[in-house]
């Protein structure tokens, strides 16, 4: 999807959010509720807690593009460290 706006209207910066894709097996996956409130250090906070457990993917995304973010935020919530 895609916005044009009028070159007179304010420059508006698109949403920063992560999404966290969650295997429940013979259930199937669902993605976390997508909220632009949640930052990277809540993310990690739910990784922390298992609140988000069975994690398939995290995407970052923002500025149109989107980053894999799994392994960093599993590490960091995990307290490894990658070289």
């Amino acid at each position: 999807m895609s916005c044009k706006c009028s070159p007179l209207a304010p420059h508006v910066q698109s949403p920063e959010y992560y999404v966290c894709m969650m295997d429940y097996r013979s259930a199937g996956q669902e993605a976390a509720p997508v909220q632009p409130e949640i930052t990277r250090a809540e993310v990690i906070a739910r990784l922390k807690t298992r609140e988000y457990k069975d994690v398939v993917w995290i995407h970052h995304i923002h500025d149109d593009q989107v980053d894999d973010v799994t392994l960093e935020l599993i590490g960091e919530a995990r307290g490894l460290v990658f070289a």
